[in-house]
């Protein structure tokens, strides 16, 4: 027997390798004949912990944590193009007429690369990641500067893709970004594709069930979470050549919700989804069978180990987003909406619905701050508009207390005084007049 000293940040581990029945001397420190003893630093008090019952040691386990301390997720090679999961999105770009397509969370332009696989050349692609991509060094392709393919192709960021004019592509793709992302960033991305998609546009949604290697904070999402969050939709789900489960989809742009709808229903998936990952984690026994889904082909040291990483990852997104507040910008974005109402109503003779307010200050003005403009702007109680559903096609209408507003306050006192204040003021104002 021979003992290894392996140090990780705050502890070292003192690794016995044995020869095994076939001769190897056990000294892989991945290896299946390994078997850890782990003492404190600094004190130098050793305590072996045994490991009972189990048919191998948890090197699975520590390899897969290990790769979970990676400042950021891994980015897809742009050779895995001809994977299973690409080649469902080109086979959905496939049936459409020179399309314009949007791959939000681009990476490392693997979707592109598959997309000159196909040799044809009517597409028009658009990648979107939080730093602008060199599509040409990522993939390798060469274009002459006179092939008309060079006018085509163009990567951005996400503020850059709101500064653009919106409904112009027929396909956006969200490739196993989703489980990435906490609720504000997920629901900010859909707000990004949804105002990008034309009309009759759709979201190619692919996504895994289960993380093939650690991520940082990763919270997977299932079909169930998303059609909670998007509605029924047209959809696949398959395990991958190495036995990963897939989920595929296929959104029509009037499925996607708005930013704080998308918020609201991430956030209260992942407090469901949390207790369920705690609960399986603690009685794995209670529901077998959906313990071995979430965790595949796993020994039960990996499946604890597994499962109670997710409840700390969905820990810290729901803390992250309870954390946060509004922020500065709604009084300007009030303000702004107001104006963009007056506006449209004086030209068109219509009211405008609060998808065409997200639209229109995008540019300029946080999600959240619209969000929360729209939210006071609405209020049943206190609120200028009607109050709206859920619905990006409601149209917000004014009430009373909206023309109460111009006659005596005006926007100017918005900025003043602050959103919140002139609001109650017009509601005390008009139930004295009312009383």
């Amino acid at each position: 027997m021979n003992t290894l000293q392996v140090t990780f940040p705050g502890f070292e581990f003192l690794v016995s390798t044995f020869e095994d029945s076939e001769g190897s001397d056990g000294r892989d420190l991945l290896g299946s004949s390994l078997c850890p003893r782990m003492r404190r630093r600094p004190c130098g008090c050793k305590r072996p912990a045994q490991y009972h019952s189990m048919k191998e040691p948890p090197h699975r386990l520590i390899h897969f944590l290990t790769e979970c301390l990676r400042s950021a997720p891994p980015i897809a090679p742009g050779s895995l193009y001809q994977d299973s999961q690409t080649q469902w999105v080109l086979a959905q770009i496939n049936q459409m007429v020179s399309p314009a397509i949007l791959d939000y969370g681009c990476g490392n332009c693997r979707l592109l690369r598959g997309l000159f696989s196909t040799g044809s050349y009517t597409w028009s692609y658009c990648g979107v990641d939080i730093e602008t991509r060199d599509w040409r060094a990522l993939t390798g392709l060469s274009l002459t500067t006179d092939d008309p393919r060079q006018n085509r192709i163009r990567t951005t960021t996400p503020s850059e893709l709101r500064c653009e004019a919106p409904q112009r592509f027929d396909a956006a793709v969200l490739m196993n970004v989703v489980h990435e992302l906490g609720p504000r960033e997920l629901a900010g991305g859909l707000a990004d594709i949804r105002r990008a998609l034309k009309p009759d546009g759709n979201l190619l949604l692919v996504d895994m069930c289960l993380l093939p290697e650690g991520e940082p904070r990763a919270t997977p999402f299932y079909l169930a979470d998303f059609e909670e969050l998007f509605g029924p939709f047209a959809n696949s789900c398959y395990n991958s050549k190495s036995g990963i489960p897939i989920i595929t989809g296929v959104i029509p742009r009037k499925q996607i919700p708005l930013y704080a709808n998308a918020k609201k229903i991430a956030y209260h998936v992942l407090i469901r989804k949390r207790t369920e990952w705690a609960q399986l984690a603690a009685r794995p026994e209670l529901n077998p069978g959906v313990a071995t889904q979430m965790t595949g082909d796993h020994d039960e040291v990996f499946r604890l180990g597994f499962l109670s990483l997710l409840t700390a990852n969905a820990t810290s997104r729901i803390d992250e987003y309870t954390a946060s507040t509004t922020g500065d910008g709604v009084d300007i974005a009030a303000v702004a909406t107001i104006e963009h109402f007056k506006d449209v109503f004086s030209r068109e003779k219509r009211h405008i619905t609060v998808a065409e307010v997200y639209e229109h200050l995008a540019q300029g003005h946080s999600h959240d701050a619209v969000a929360g403009a729209i939210e006071i702007l609405t209020h049943f109680k206190f609120g200028w508009f009607m109050p709206l559903g859920v619905d990006p096609e409601a149209v917000m209408i004014p009430n009373e207390r909206f023309d109460w507003f111009e006659d005596h306050y005006g926007p100017s006192e918005i900025e003043k005084n602050g959103l919140v204040a002139i609001v109650l003021a017009t509601a005390d104002d008009w139930a004295k007049w009312l009383g």
